[in-house]
């Protein structure tokens, strides 16, 4: 009998007898079968795989919603494992793929490792405003130690350390983008701020910079160049010449040997070489022509060491000032027009040899300063031997000896004769000066000592023949005598701390608001001068002594004024002025000897506020208003403070004023009154009293009070009348007086 392959039912044959034991059997079977089975249901189907329980479980684990995603491995662009991305492949990211505006974030690199030199190009840089306070600490800093030398490499070229001997050129029509290391338009620089700037700082070797003739709108600027290189700025042109122009040159804390060679300073503000805190300058041939003032110097050393030679210093306020401890050499150097030729304070030194450069003072040294070697040389002794004379004419020159009364033999300048006198005067040395104009000419005498005179003779009497700049003396223990000279500069001449000046026959004539003649710490004399329209004509400051004889002049704002205990005393003088006399803060003003300055600072009557005017004319007068009474004459005026058309006298100096007033009526009738009053600045302020006249007959109002005025004050006379009235003219009548007691 055959059985099914899956339940094993039996299955009878035809030649196989059928057993109902067999058919039940197989009914139990298939009733067991049936009910380990899943009912079909409608529209789903059974799977064919078997379901087990750690299938459920791991199905379970998931979460609602998630994906059977299998990580694929991939190349190329992006290599990865099977635990996700290790790299990007090498040249997949460039500068296109990134935006202008991304970034790292310096928090993202900090780990060991994570930028190596593979990564950084070779022109990266780190800029120096990332490495603060504290950004490079001492472990950073150990990290450097291997790139010492490439940083030495970068730091020689910051400071530009020589390794040869180098020389740049500048030529006016050359470029700043050349080489500057020929002397072509096509090679050299346009600047000497771009060649200076290629300059190595440190030196072992030496640096030139050759500059073209022409002009250069620049100053040469060297600043803290160092090594025992020296450095060379020299003229291409004709290195006696000058030929190569800057505004100025400006040398500071150098301690490299600097030497500057034919190079002409243009500067007129400011000094045109200036050396300071440098070990070693140069100035060889090299020009300061352009005047410059007072206060501008040719060149000015600053606690440096100094050579100037075969330069020319020309119109400066000094050629060459050595302070703060500088040492100067000057040898043969010209040079005119100068107010000082050489300067030594706060301990300098200047040492001189065989010099031509001439100036007001030649040579002045204060403050500790020393001034070795005399300028002239052999040519003029320390000390006068005999009595000298020099001639000075428009037609000479200062290349002449000065001897002789001739174009040949006479200077040219007044200073080139006195720059000839030795500073110990114990003779006469007299410089005759010819008729002319010497309109340049400020004359100058400084620092001569000794018994002897100092004469500068021109006319004999007032004249307008021989015309010069001006005067000033300064510190001259040895007597000065001008005489005839006329002074046209609008500043006062001036006499400072001299023992004895004289003044004769000389003349101030142009029309400026300040003074004549100041005196200051001096005794000085003037006689048969004239000094026109100044303020004040002469003027005695901080001690002085002065002595004015027959001195005349007219137009000034005040003749004389005296301060500080200054003195002044004068005799037969008729100098005119609005305001004679002025004396203030200790000082005396003395007419012809006659005695102390009063209260209100003068010392005559002349000089004191005094005025007196009369009406020449019949006046009316209204009956109950009050007029102004008029006076029109001025009989005489002091000081200039009546005004006959305003009919009105203001007070110059604040004081005590006597003021005294008449009017004359013209029958003024039975029962007439008037009070006659004063009143200052537009204020009644005083009435000289009440009158009444029975009659009709003429009759007169008047009287006398002191009235306290400031200056500036004005006073003027006003009448009241009950009837109109007419007021008789004439001085005995109708008269004002005004006079200053207090």
């Amino acid at each position: 009998m055959k059985t099914t392959g899956n339940l094993g039912l039996k299955k009878p044959e035809g030649t196989d007898l059928v057993d109902i034991t067999d058919l039940n059997g197989n009914m139990d079977i298939l009733d067991n079968a049936v009910t380990g089975k899943v009912d079909k249901v409608t529209g789903k189907q059974l799977s064919t795989n078997d379901y087990t329980a750690a299938e459920k479980t791991k199905l379970a684990g998931i979460a609602t919603g998630a994906n059977n995603y299998t990580h694929p491995n991939h190349t190329g662009d992006v290599t990865s494992t099977g635990d996700g991305v290790t790299a990007i492949a090498a040249g997949v990211i460039v500068d296109s793929d990134v935006n202008a505006n991304a970034g790292i974030k310096f928090s993202k690199i900090n780990a060991a490792g994570s930028i190596m030199d593979s990564d950084i190009n070779d022109e990266a840089y780190i800029n120096m405003l990332k490495i603060g306070t504290g950004k490079i600490n001492n472990a950073t800093l150990d990290q450097l130690y291997g790139v010492t030398a490439p940083i030495q490499g970068q730091l020689n070229e910051r400071v530009k350390q020589t390794t040869a001997s180098i020389t740049y050129y500048v030529r006016s029509d050359g470029n700043d983008n050349n080489t500057g290391l020929s002397n072509t338009a096509g090679a050299a620089f346009k600047t000497i701020a771009k060649a200076v700037s290629m300059l190595p700082k440190i030196g072992e070797h030496s640096r030139s910079i050759k500059i073209a003739a022409g002009t250069y709108a620049e100053a040469i600027d060297l600043k803290g160049f160092g090594g025992s290189g020296p450095i060379e700025i020299a003229s291409l042109g004709t290195l006696a010449s000058g030929v190569t122009n800057v505004q100025r040159v400006n040398v500071v804390g150098c301690s490299s040997q600097i030497t500057l060679i034919g190079i002409t300073s243009t500067a007129t503000t400011d000094n045109a070489f200036d050396v300071i805190a440098c070990t070693w300058v140069w100035l060889s041939n090299c020009y300061a022509l352009s005047g410059g003032g007072g206060t501008t110097y040719g060149v000015c050393a600053y606690g440096s060491n100094v050579i100037v030679s075969n330069g020319i210093y020309s119109n400066k306020g000094g050629a060459i000032w050595s302070r703060n401890s500088s040492n100067v050499f000057a040898t043969n150097i010209q040079g005119a027009n100068n107010s000082i030729g050489y300067l030594a304070t706060e301990g300098s030194k200047i040492g001189l040899s065989a010099n031509t450069l001439t100036a007001v003072l030649l040579s002045d040294a204060k403050q500790g300063g020393l001034i070795l070697g005399d300028p002239r040389e052999s040519s003029i002794p320390l000390q006068t031997t005999a009595d000298i004379t020099y001639y000075v004419r428009t037609d000479g020159s200062d290349s002449n000896t000065g001897l002789a009364n001739t174009a040949g033999g006479s200077f040219k300048t007044i200073n080139k004769a006195i720059s000839m006198i030795p500073q110990i005067v114990n003779h006469v040395v007299s410089i005759n000066i010819a008729a002319g104009t010497y309109s340049n000419e400020e004359i100058k005498i400084a620092g001569r000592s000794g018994g002897g005179e100092i004469k500068l003779i021109g006319a004999l009497t007032l004249t307008n023949t021989h015309v010069v700049y001006g005067i000033s003396l300064v510190r001259n223990t040895c007597r000065i005598g001008v005489t005839g000279l006329v002074f046209s500069r609008p500043t006062p001449n001036s006499i400072f701390s001299c023992f004895e000046a004289v003044f004769q026959s000389c003349t101030v004539t142009s029309a400026v608001s300040d003074g004549g003649f100041f005196v200051d710490s001096s005794k000085a004399y003037f006689t048969g001068c004239s000094v026109s329209n100044r303020n004040p004509a002469f003027q005695a400051h901080t001690n002085s002594e002065v002595l004015l004889q027959q001195c005349s002049g007219s137009g000034n704002g005040y003749a004389v004024t005296a301060a500080y205990g200054g003195k002044i005393v004068m005799d037969s003088c008729t100098i005119t002025s609005t305001n004679k006399y002025s004396a203030y803060a200790g000082g005396i003003v003395l007419d012809n000897g006659a005695g102390i300055v009063n209260p209100w600072g003068d010392n005559t009557l002349t000089s004191r506020s005094m005025i007196s005017a009369w009406y020449t004319l019949p006046q009316s007068f209204v009956a109950n208003t009050w007029t102004k009474v008029m006076f029109n004459q001025e009989v005489f005026d002091n000081l200039g403070e009546y005004n006959p058309t305003l009919h009105r006298f203001t007070a110059a100096k604040p004081g005590a004023y006597l003021v005294s007033a008449s009017l004359n009526p013209n029958s003024p009738g039975a029962n007439a009154t008037c009070t006659l009053s004063v009143w200052v600045s537009g204020t009644r302020v005083k009435d000289f009293g009440y009158s009444q006249t029975a009659g009709t007959s003429s009759t007169s109002y008047q009287g006398t009070v002191a009235v306290r005025l400031a200056a500036g004050d004005y006073v003027e006379i006003y009448a009241y009348t009950n009837l109109n009235m007419t007021g008789n003219g004439g001085g005995a009548y109708q008269y004002l007086d005004v006079v200053q007691i207090a």
